[in-house]
Formats: structure tokens, C-alpha cells, sequence
């Protein structure tokens, strides 16, 4: 199964994956509003990127760390972290477009593409401290389901993303073909 804990929970019969039911017990989803815009140009070069001490928001120019725009053009994502709360979209795009025009003054002008995505989660699963951190991921087998592996990036101890999700599938398939 290569989906978030809460869903492969749901998959098991009642007399079988407690293993499984108790890990999606304990995860915690971490989510956030995103808004990304695509700028025909590109003229105010810094910040490239922000994080907020005071509000919990990220913004990152990604284009000029990768090759997602043209040349003079710009690709930028902004995201506000919600922990519980759930916002209104409207004033949440409303938020992240306010720092959006603080750190990009005129971005309107050379808007070529957005995207807003009010509730979008970024890990199913947080690598709490009180869980071991990226320790205490389970692992691919689980052990009380005959033949059922997990993967993604709330399992097993490498990476994180999709370095995690890549690594535990490797680790899933080599487990099943181990049994054969």
C-alpha cells in the first residue's frame, strides 16, 4: 500500500491490522494553503526565499534555483502552514497574495499562471520527537497482515518526501521478494 496511514487503516478487515490502525492513530497530517504563480518577468531579485517567524509561512522563488520559468521570468510559491485551523479560502488567498505583493511588489502586472490550493497536505505523517522522529517511522512489513508492505513517506527511517517514499518502496519490493 502506497498511501497516507489513515487510508490503508481503513483498507484492513476488522480482525486483522492493529498495527497498522494504531500508527494512523498517532499520525498527525501536516497541511497547508498553497498559492504558486507563474511571472512573465521578474523584476525584483530578492528575497528568493522567506520563512516566517511570526506567521507560519514559506515563500521560495523556485526558478532560480531550477529551470521552471524562461529567462527574466519567474515561478514562486508561497505557503502558510495550518496546523488546526481551518481557514476561509478567500481570506487565505487573500493572506498569501498581501505577502506575496510585501516581498514582490507589482506581481499582478506579470502574472502568467496560478494555482491556490486552500488545504493541501505536505506529509500525512509528522516525524515527531515523541515518536522517535524519522526513527520511529514504521516499517515496510507489517508484521500482523501476511504479505502487506507500506511505503511513502511516513515509512521507515531514510529521507524524507519523496526520498522516503522512493527508499520505502525499494525497501517493500526487496521485502516481498525476499519471501519468494
Amino acid at each position: 500500500l502506497a498511501v497516507p496511514p489513515k487510508a490503508a487503516a481503513a483498507m484492513m478487515p476488522a480482525d486483522q491490522g492493529e498495527q497498522l490502525r494504531q500508527i494512523a492513530q498517532r499520525a498527525l497530517p501536516v497541511r497547508a494553503g498553497c498559492l504558486s504563480v507563474g511571472l512573465t518577468r521578474w523584476d525584483r531579485r530578492r528575497p528568493t526565499f522567506a520563512l516566517g517567524l511570526d506567521r507560519s509561512h514559506y515563500y521560495s522563488v523556485h526558478s532560480q534555483f531550477a529551470r521552471l520559468a524562461p529567462e527574466g521570468a519567474a515561478s514562486i510559491c508561497l505557503m502558510k502552514y495550518l496546523g488546526k485551523e481551518e481557514p476561509n479560502p478567500a481570506d487565505l488567498r487573500s493572506e498569501l497574495e498581501g505577502l506575496l505583493s510585501q516581498l514582490q511588489p507589482g506581481w499582478r502586472e506579470g502574472l502568467a499562471a496560478e494555482q491556490f490550493l486552500p488545504n493541501m497536505t505536505v506529509v500525512p505523517a509528522l516525524d515527531l520527537a515523541a515518536n522517535g522522529g524519522a526513527l520511529g517511522r514504521p516499517s515496510v512489513v507489517i508484521a500482523d497482515v501476511a504479505g502487506l508492505r507500506i511505503a511513502g513517506d511516513w515509512v521507515g527511517v531514510e529521507g524524507a518526501l519523496a526520498d522516503a517514499s522512493t527508499a520505502s518502496g525499494y525497501r517493500a519490493a526487496e521485502s516481498i521478494l525476499e519471501q519468494s
